[in-house]
């Protein structure tokens, strides 16, 4: 076991929790410049009520998805530039007043508290310079000193301008308790060290000026528009909320890494202990709303400071709020400035923007807990909940959107009413059954990703150490951020276009019956699957494939975890031969059985491509399902990831077994479907397209499969180590059982033989003497084959043994073979190695007798 990890070798969690009170704030700042755009441009507001109930309109048939998708962002375009330089205007004014603020406190803080500088001291002065050399700055602070009776100091100031004030409280405690005048300067000195500052200073400017230039405008305007008060006046106390406890959280956290930096420099059990214990308890209830964490949480962190490389709930959650916030304002001003008409790749351009601060709050902390996991020799803790913290943000952050306000909360008269309420997240799948299992899903999702960052960092961490992983977490970061813009996209498009999938799922229905009077085209819901609008146009697309790809080859590339990567590769190459065979047998099999005339329709050529593809699909299923399970059932690492890999492999092969075997019938007629030339003659678009539906489409269902397969293989081996804990006991209670059972018969045996003496009663007793002497000659076996095999017997294997000779001895109805036996199992019951040896005499003897 290795020595604890550095706490200040990755980034801290107040630089974390001061990244998401930035996005945060800018996420609820344009949240409220929407909103006050809209008031001072009453125009605009029939135009979006109408550009919304077109998007939530019904599509016909014909209508293709990308229109539907598309029809908002297209129907807002004439407003979508005004309000963009609108809500950049905001911006930028609370970017200055944060900066103004920022620059000015130090200065305000000085002539308001009449701070003035240490003279005419110079002992204490020595003692500063000598604590400050122990801090290990390179610029010695200005020291203050304050009229204040308190007994504490604080330090502040800006870039090159940096302050320690002194209370006079603190220079009493200076002569009377020197060590705890030491620990609270060096708790202030850490501040420094730790570079937190900067990011104090700035969090109280982004609060101050969020309330300034976001949300007194926006609480103006709501006095002034009572239909729009009771929509957005709860919203808008959600994202203060949110904004006000992730500063607080900055704030406490700051404090703890101080605590722990003086603490090292004092050494152990220094006096910023004693100074802390003095310190005034903390009521439960205003833990979060307090900027100093409790004086209990500060002292069980400097007994072990695990707490700050555990994953937590709300720092999740608070990302996952952030992110849907601001993504769903980000969506018609990306399509109006990128200009592009492919509304899947607008939504991951908009997830793109922000899913990085999500990746990055919810990444490192997984980082870190895999760090200090290692460091002890652990398993990571609090994955999941990171996960679930991520997906519950994720889900209660779309009521919070711009949208959501504007559509959700006015009448019908004159503005967007309750029929386009639901255009966006929960709403979009109602608040009933298919809106839980969208918000369960969501999180299912969440949590997976949670799982697969901290497999990737246990698998990288031991490559990475401390002092380089910021070469291996940053770039597996923003993988994790484009895997997460990827499934918010995909999912975004799906709910802005949920009214016209009932209409592709009629067209595949159209078709499947089409089909099916040509040849079967198998069951509908294998069709549905295979053949759909949306499955074929993501099994084309690029981003899909990386996506899927980058799942298990960024873990499975760490060197740890290569070796374990070589057991997918037999399991793909099993599956493709498998289905190689089948497909050559199949196509055998219907070159003989249908005439020529029905094999070379179009229409049947047609289905065969699909059933390729079908069959493609379940090898793969058949691949990964059981390699998970397999592996997960032995608590391998990574199953998941190896059957999908194995899935892969299995893919790749298949796309060039199909394509090899099209080939192979035209050279040989047997294995054709329709007669053809001998060469290989595929265009480049049909090859994109079969790879794109055998390996990219198969991928996606071999995940839900090796998923299936993990949860059967973690069933599996519960069942496999209860057995193992109970199987010993179980078995020895059948033997004493079939022991019993065989005593019983012989009692009832002799019994009978007592009252019917002469006719068959000779026969039993010749019986009965051959059975126990069988019965006596296999107790002496099993007697010397223990004493032989003695010195490698644990005491479970010879009481196993043991168990092995009562039976016979019983069968015997020998008293002096029963009698040894059971003073054996007694001795090794007590650890009587007198009475074991005793017991061991009494069968020898009783064996040397009856056998001779």
């Amino acid at each position: 076991m290795t020595a604890r990890p550095d706490p200040f070798a990755l980034p801290a969690q107040t630089t974390l929790r001061f990244l998401l009170l930035v996005a945060a704030a800018l996420g609820s700042a344009v949240f409220a410049f929407n909103l006050v755009y809209l008031h001072f441009a009453p125009s605009e507001w029939p135009l979006f009520r109408s550009c919304a109930a077109a998007a939530a309109r019904p599509a016909g048939l014909g209508r293709r998805l990308e229109e539907a998708a598309t029809s908002l962002a297209e129907c807002l375009s004439p407003a979508e530039p005004r309000k963009a330089l609108w809500v950049a205007a905001g911006l930028a004014v609370m970017v200055v007043v944060t900066a103004a603020i920022y620059w000015m406190t130090p200065a305000w803080r000085i002539r308001r508290r009449r701070l003035a500088p240490l003279r005419d001291a110079p002992e204490l002065a020595a003692e500063l310079d000598a604590l400050v050399a122990r801090a290990g700055l390179p610029r010695p602070p200005t020291f203050l000193l304050s009229t204040r009776a308190g007994a504490s100091g604080v330090a502040f100031g800006h870039v090159g301008r940096r302050y320690v004030q002194i209370d006079a409280g603190l220079l009493v405690r200076h002569r009377l308790d020197p060590q705890a005048f030491r620990a609270v300067l060096l708790h202030e000195l850490a501040h420094l060290r730790n570079r937190d500052l900067d990011i104090t200073y700035l969090t109280i400017g982004i609060w101050r000026a969020f309330l300034l230039v976001a949300v007194l405008p926006l609480l103006l305007i709501l006095a002034d528009e009572p239909a729009v008060l009771p929509g957005v006046a709860w919203r808008l106390a959600c994202l203060m909320t949110l904004v006000f406890l992730t500063r607080n959280a900055v704030l406490r956290s700051r404090e703890l890494y101080a605590d722990l930096r003086a603490d090292g420099w004092e050494g152990s059990r220094g006096a910023i202990r004693r100074v802390i214990a003095r310190l005034p308890a903390q009521p439960a209830a205003r833990r979060f709303f307090a900027t100093h964490p409790a004086p209990q949480v500060r002292l069980a962190t400097l007994d072990d400071a695990a707490r700050l490389f555990r994953p937590g709930f709300w720092e999740a959650f608070s990302a996952g709020v952030v992110v849907t916030v601001t993504y769903e304002n980000l969506v018609t001003l990306i399509w109006f400035v990128v200009g592009t008409s492919d509304p899947l790749t607008t939504r991951w351009l908009a997830a793109a923007a922000f899913t990085p601060l999500a990746a990055g709050v919810v990444g490192i902390a997984l980082w870190r807990s895999a760090a200090y996991a290692a460091a002890l020799g652990l398993r990571p803790h609090g994955t999941w909940i990171a996960g679930a913290g991520l997906g519950a943000g994720l889900v209660l952050g779309e009521p919070l959107s711009v949208a959501a306000a504007v559509t959700g909360s006015l009448t019908a008269s004159g503005t967007p009413g309750a029929d386009v309420a639901d255009m966006r997240g929960v709403g979009a799948a109602g608040f009933g059954p298919a809106g839980a299992v969208a918000a369960l899903c969501l999180v299912g999702v969440a949590v997976l990703m949670a799982g697969w960052i901290a497999a990737t960092a246990r698998a990288w961490y031991p490559s990475a150490g401390s002092r380089k992983a910021a070469l291996f977490y940053v770039p597996l970061l923003m993988a994790s951020a484009t895997l997460l813009a990827l499934w918010l996209g995909l999912r975004s498009l799906l709910v802005d276009a949920r009214h016209l999938l009932p209409h592709l799922e009629r067209l595949a229905r159209d078709d499947f019956e089409a089909w099916g009077q040509h040849a079967w085209p198998g069951p509908w819901p294998m069709w549905l699957v295979v053949d759909h609008p949306l499955a074929l146009d993501l099994s084309q697309r690029d981003l899909t494939a990386v996506g899927l790809i980058a799942l298990w080859l960024i873990p499975l590339a760490a060197p740890r975890a290569r070796p374990s990567a070589t057991v997918a590769v037999p399991a793909g190459l099993a599956g493709a031969f498998l289905y190689a065979v089948a497909l050559l047998t199949a196509r055998a099999f219907l070159h003989h059985q249908l005439p020529e005339s029905t094999r070379t329709r179009a229409e049947f050529l047609l289905l065969a491509e699909y059933w390729h593809v079908a069959a493609a699909w379940a090898a793969q299923v058949a691949v990964a399902l059981p390699v998970a399970a397999h592996l997960a059932a032995r608590r391998r690492e990574h199953p998941v990831l190896l059957a999908c890999m194995a899935a892969f492999v299995a893919g790749a092969l298949m796309v060039v077994a199909e394509l090899s075997i099209i080939s192979f019938g035209g050279c040989v007629p047997e294995f054709s479907l329709a007669p053809g030339p001998c060469a290989w003659q595929f265009t480049a678009p049909f090859v994109r397209l079969e790879t794109g539906r055998i390996v990219t489409g198969g991928a996606a269902v071999a995940l839900a499969a090796a998923l299936a397969g993990l949860g059967a293989g973690k069933v599996l081996g519960a069942l496999r180590s209860w057995w193992a804990a109970c199987a010993g006991p179980l078995v020895l209670l059948g033997r004493a059982l079939a022991a019993g059972v065989v005593l019983i018969v012989l009692l009832s045996g002799g019994i009978t033989a007592t009252e019917h003496p002469g006719g068959s009663a000779g026969v039993e007793a010749d019986g009965t003497a051959v059975l126990t002497s069988q019965a006596v000659t296999e107790v002496c076996a099993l007697q010397r084959r223990l004493i032989a095999d003695l010195d490698s017997l644990s005491p479970a294997g010879q009481r196993a043994r043991l168990t092995d000779m009562l039976a016979p001895a019983i069968l015997a109805d020998d008293e002096e073979l029963q009698s040894g036996v059971l003073a054996m199992f007694d001795g090794l019951d007590a650890s009587d190695a007198a009475k074991w040896a005793e017991g061991l005499r009494t069968v020898n003897a009783a064996c040397h007798i009856r056998l001779g």
